[in-house]
């Protein structure tokens, strides 16, 4: 018999033995602010689509949207366009632009860049833009380690006492010692994971269970609205739930952790070609939680 606790123990120690090792490999080869903060510009494609995308998605890609189809059905697909409208918005509008100017002006991070590009001599939208993000991300952080502990509790049964410090302790360690490089290449191992996660777990559960058309019976057994657009929802609260799910998308703009890695991107070729990747990217993991 299989020792399922002994099996994901394993797994997971790999897998942080893997983000140590990789902190680890490129701390050797960073040696200027431009490394550390930047990753040189140097960014690939692959990398650059797959780690800001999974970072705009975060802890929501796969317990949030698994977690709603659950509650709403399939009226869930409505956040899909919003999500999809936000990575339009960043790799159409702010990607390249960001890209050019920063490796012009040679701007490290977002307040560096807003501070040159409005000419700024008193630094004041340094201090406020500094002050924002801080307070903003923060919270944004804070929701992160919440979905560690509940992961950890999930699966080792362990508190959010512990399991948060863990968590942030191994975070925290091969972010300082490799930089942005080191948090685009976990960030695009863990992205991928996400993505062939997912679509081997909705595709195993569909077999399993029999079949598309066993599904659709079962559910509509259980839940008759689940499988319809609206959820079984009132038209002013239908209206109101779509306009807000709809409205994901024009936040995306306004995260710094994940326009940084357009700064980092090599040429406007990777741009270009990263923005197909993370579309890709977004629909099949989407797509997959959804049915999972």
């Amino acid at each position: 018999m299989i020792d399922t606790p002994g099996v994901i123990g394993a797994v997971f120690t790999v897998y942080v033995s893997i983000m140590l090792w990789i902190g680890y490999i490129i701390s050797r080869s960073t040696y200027s602010p431009t490394d550390f903060f930047l990753a040189n510009r140097s960014l690939k494609a692959w990398v650059t689509a797959v780690s800001s995308t999974a970072s705009s998605e975060s802890a929501w890609a796969v317990l949030g949207t698994v977690g709603l189809a659950y509650k709403d059905g399939l009226s869930a697909l409505w956040f899909f366009p919003g999500c999809l409208l936000g990575y339009a918005l960043n790799w159409l509008f702010v990607a390249e632009r960001l890209r050019k100017y920063s490796h012009e002006k040679k701007t490290l991070t977002i307040p560096d860049y807003l501070e040159t590009y409005f000419v700024d001599n008193t630094h004041l939208i340094r201090v406020i833009s500094v002050i924002i993000i801080f307070a903003c991300m923060m919270a944004y952080i804070a929701a992160q380690f919440l979905a560690i502990g509940k992961t950890f509790d999930a699966i080792f049964d362990i508190p959010h006492l512990v399991s948060i410090p863990i968590g942030g302790t191994i975070i925290i360690t091969y972010t300082m010692m490799g930089g942005f490089r080191a948090v685009a290449w976990t960030d695009f191992i863990q992205g991928l994971i996400m993505v062939v996660g997912l679509v081997i777990l909705s595709l195993t559960a569909v077999l399993e269970l029999g079949g598309f058309s066993v599904i659709t019976q079962k559910v509509n057994e259980a839940a008759p609205t689940a499988l319809t657009l609206m959820g079984g929802k009132t038209i002013p609260v239908f209206l109101g739930s779509m306009v807000g799910l709809l409205g994901i998308g024009l936040g995306y703009p306004g995260q710094p952790h994940v326009i940084t890695r357009y700064m980092a991107a090599k040429d406007s070729k990777t741009i270009k070609k990263g923005m197909w990747i993370a579309f890709g990217w977004g629909i099949l993991m989407y797509s997959s939680a959804i049915l999972l």
